[in-house]
Formats: structure tokens, C-alpha cells, sequence
């Protein structure tokens, strides 16, 4: 679910932005049995300038009927990347 957050997220990172996991909780509501389909679905519920929270739910899918097994919220803090020197256009 932390991957799916960190989807969920990445359309709204600037090319200098990276987002860092550093609180995850999950409940883990049912099992998932051999057979079914799994699919999570992740939001960015607030992104400020230097924190964004995030939710996921993980669904099952077993004929025709979708159940929710899990859930979980992700808070990724937002770093600016360091440039290479490579990366520099000082020269």
C-alpha cells in the first residue's frame, strides 16, 4: 500500500521533490484466499509544501463480489533533491 501512496502522489511532485515514508499504519481486516483478485486503491487526502498524508484500500474480488480486506494511511515528507554535479548548470 506504501507504493501504491507513493503513486498516488507522484503526479503532484515537482522534478526536484521526492516523497519519504516515515509513518505507515495498516489493518489488516480479512484474508485473501488463493483465487482472488486483489486492488488497491490510493489518494493523496492533504499535500502541503513539506508533508502530504495518503490513504489506500485493498479490495478482493472473487465472483463478481468486492469486499475490503485492508486499509492503511501513508505520511511521506517532501525533500528537494540534492543535484548531482553532473546535474549543475553552473557549469
Amino acid at each position: 500500500m506504501d507504493v501504491m501512496c507513493l503513486m498516488a502522489l507522484l503526479p503532484q511532485l515537482a522534478d526536484d521533490e521526492a516523497a519519504i515514508s516515515h509513518d505507515l499504519h495498516y489493518a489488516l481486516m480479512a484474508p485473501v484466499m488463493p483465487g482472488e483478485t486483489v486492488s488497491i486503491e490510493a489518494q493523496v487526502d492533504k499535500r502541503g509544501r513539506n508533508i502530504a498524508f495518503l490513504s489506500a484500500h485493498c479490495y478482493c474480488t472473487k465472483a463478481g463480489e468486492k469486499r475490503l480486506v485492508a486499509r492503511g494511511s501513508v505520511t511521506k515528507s517532501i525533500v528537494r533533491k540534492a543535484l548531482r554535479e553532473d546535474e549543475t548548470t553552473d557549469g
